[in-house]
């Protein structure tokens, strides 16, 4: 399978912890094809970002970079997704 991958640095001040996780997680649910997203530390693990547990498990602080992975074709949510983690998922990044 061909994927779209993206490099995206977390601004959120505590990370990707529960709050803005569980956005992430909300988000991608609501999609009919797999997301998924690997920490730059381990590019090769990539877990379900559907999944809290898994997403938390990643252990993803501020200013960490993370790989974001959707099948090819996706290039429109890809920017959505994009968009929404750099805005913070709903948390004040300022």
């Amino acid at each position: 399978m061909n994927y779209l991958q993206a490099h995206i640095r977390i601004r959120n001040p505590s990370g990707l912890h529960a709050r803005p996780a569980a956005q992430l997680v909300k988000t991608v649910k609501a999609l009919d094809f797999p997301v998924e997203i690997a920490h730059t530390r381990h590019p090769e693990r990539f877990v379900n970002a559907g999944s809290l547990m898994k997403l938390l498990g990643l252990g993803v602080s501020r200013g960490d970079e993370i790989i974001l992975r959707l099948p090819a074709g996706k290039a429109a949510e890809m920017v959505n997704l994009q968009a929404l983690i750099n805005a913070g998922l709903g948390e004040n990044i300022d």
